[in-house]
């Protein structure tokens, strides 16, 4: 066909004005392909996620995870099945080789239900992990260099046995400004000195009482120490987090510096939570934000038959008093369900740098637990720019299949994403047997 100058000067003017008006338009409104929060980082190993058993690691476990100043991750738990160990990731999700063995460094104490369930990080790269034994309780730590070798110099060639045999299991470790750390678990905490010593200081020679058993502690910035009880404590062997189990009552309990019960705070130096506390952390202005299970619906069955529970997302927030912040969701709490999930179990939470919140654990959807994960914003109402509505849920998969999944632990990187740390439970390769676990490490984008 023959075009005269008029029809190709038409033709060439509007193509020009489609092309003007599309980049008008790319420059006012954002592409269909722009991240949002609460989606997976893509930039992070495979698609925003990180599978042990994908990088040949076999059978571990994850119960806590720590950021260094590089961007590295470390995640503590069960390597290999058996070992007490932590894996570090580049910041970019690949394994970092040059840590320990291809990127895990373990201590085998040849016992059985032995754990890593704590990770904290010094400012020199050097990493503590608290280790909990299923038969033989004790109070341990251990302490990497930051080329993943055992520290000789910090106890007794690199672990601190605080008690060991009939004391409390490990539960928490928190490195204090001076260097020291606070370790406990159970009915119990001790002071530990930088190179791994009981400072005898604290309490007696080094060990106090606590009057609720407590599985998680946070610090004040005056020095006074928050010991909180409820499900956090009880460590399993296994990544699901007993969703099946009822909640338990939870208590916030405060102490001295020097390990004595603070009576100033509440009632005799009690908070009794209203929820069933898994995770908590302090905000910049003193307030407590704890998270936890609470029962939405119960279900009374027949006499011999057993009950079931239908759980929900809290968080709550407790002034610095003690007092319930009643200008917080709804007289105090927020309760959060995820569409017709019959449990939702969080079990750790984080604060932003602007205040907004987010929770995180697991929840049941068709009906396999998978992670979950929501975020408010400091008012106690859900943050509808995250997710869906508030709330993101992801399905881990394998190339093996998969059982079920969840989130253990979560922490904010250096450029505020939000690095969520958990496990898959897969079928056994042989067919039969116990089931195998994999570390599994995501990525969210939170802006």
């Amino acid at each position: 066909m023959i075009r005269t100058n008029a029809q190709r000067l038409a033709r060439i003017l509007t193509t020009t004005l489609t092309g003007l008006l599309a980049l008008e338009l790319a420059a006012v409104s954002p592409t269909r392909a722009a991240a949002a929060a609460g989606q997976l980082d893509n930039t992070f190993a495979n698609g925003g996620i990180f599978l042990a058993i994908n990088a040949g690691i076999r059978d571990s476990v994850a119960n806590a995870v720590a950021i260094d100043s590089k961007g590295r991750i470390v995640v503590a738990g069960e390597t290999l099945g058996q070992e007490v160990g932590v894996l570090r990731l580049n910041s970019n999700g690949t394994l970092d080789t040059s840590f320990g063995d291809h990127g895990v460094a373990s201590v085998d104490f040849f016992v059985p239900g032995d754990i890593a369930t704590c990770v904290v990080l010094q400012p020199d790269g050097k990493i503590v992990i608290g280790v909990s034994f299923a038969d033989e309780p004790a109070l341990l730590l251990i302490r990497f260099d930051e080329n993943g070798a055992l520290d000789t110099t910090f106890g007794g060639a690199g672990l601190a046995n605080l008690i060991f045999n009939g004391g409390p299991n490990t539960a928490f470790v928190l490195l204090l400004p001076d260097g020291r750390f606070l370790v406990g678990g159970g009915m119990l905490m001790a002071r530990v000195t930088a190179d791994g010593k009981r400072d005898t200081t604290f309490g007696q020679d080094g060990l106090a009482p606590l009057v609720a058993p407590a599985g998680l502690i946070l610090l004040q910035s005056d020095g006074k120490i928050l010991a909180i009880s409820g499900p956090t404590g009880n460590v399993e062997s296994t990544p699901l987090m007993s969703i099946e189990f009822f909640p338990l009552d939870s208590t916030i309990v405060r102490y001295n510096e020097d390990g004595s019960l603070d009576t100033s705070l509440a009632t005799l130096g009690r908070i009794a939570s209203i929820v069933g506390i898994t995770g908590a952390q302090l905000q910049s202005n003193g307030q407590i934000v704890a998270v936890g299970p609470i029962v939405s619906k119960s279900i009374v069955s027949l006499a011999g038959q057993s009950l079931t529970f239908e759980t929900a997302f809290a968080v709550a927030r407790y002034n610095s008093d003690g007092v319930v912040d009643d200008t917080f969701g709804s007289k105090g709490a927020v309760i959060t369900s995820f569409d017709n999930a019959p449990f939702a179990f969080p079990s750790s939470v984080v604060i932003q740098s602007d205040g907004r919140i987010i929770a995180a654990g697991e929840v049941d959807v068709s009906p396999r637990p998978t992670f979950a994960l929501a975020r408010y914003i400091s008012t106690g109402v859900l943050d509808t720019s995250f997710g869906s509505g508030g709330t993101v849920i992801t399905s881990i998969e394998a190339s093996s299949g998969r059982i079920t999944a969840g989130i253990v632990a979560i922490a904010l990187d250096g450029e505020g994403r939000l690095v969520a740390v958990g496990n898959l439970t897969l079928p056994n390769p042989t067919g039969y047997g116990r089931p195998e676990h994999s570390m599994v490490v995501a990525r969210y984008l939170t802006q």
